[in-house]
């Protein structure tokens, strides 16, 4: 979250790719990032691999084609939403993405770091 918060994605991108390649040392067979942020990171952590790694963006666009949709809501944290990694990807591959508004975002992100992640339950 520090390099996230000081907007440092060379740093996390060397943080996801040593981890990547660690976990290839020790016997994965194949890689998937679990958050959609450290999606900013997806091409730096494929160039240190050798193994699979899964984009869950593709995931969401199968799961979006499965239903016959071609449009969805994103909603995430403020890097996923104003920036453009997750959605050109998305609309790259045929889908409508719809974002909400700087307001929104503003709420969103709030919620996300100061409620959802440290836990709270009012």
């Amino acid at each position: 979250m520090a390099f996230q918060q000081v907007g440092d994605w060379s740093g996390s991108g060397r943080v996801l790719a040593d981890c990547a390649r660690r976990l290839e040392a020790g016997g994965a067979t194949v890689l998937g990032i679990g958050a959609n942020t450290m999606h900013m990171n997806f091409q730096d952590v494929v160039d240190a691999v050798s193994i699979p790694v899964v984009d869950i963006r593709d995931a969401m666009v199968k799961g979006l084609q499965d239903l016959g949709a071609n449009s969805l809501s994103l909603l995430g944290t403020r890097y996923v939403m104003e920036g453009d990694f997750y959605s050109s990807h998305l609309e790259a591959r045929g889908v409508t993405v719809v974002k909400p508004s700087a307001n929104e975002i503003d709420e969103l992100q709030a919620i996300i770091f100061d409620e959802l992640h440290p836990g709270r339950r009012d």
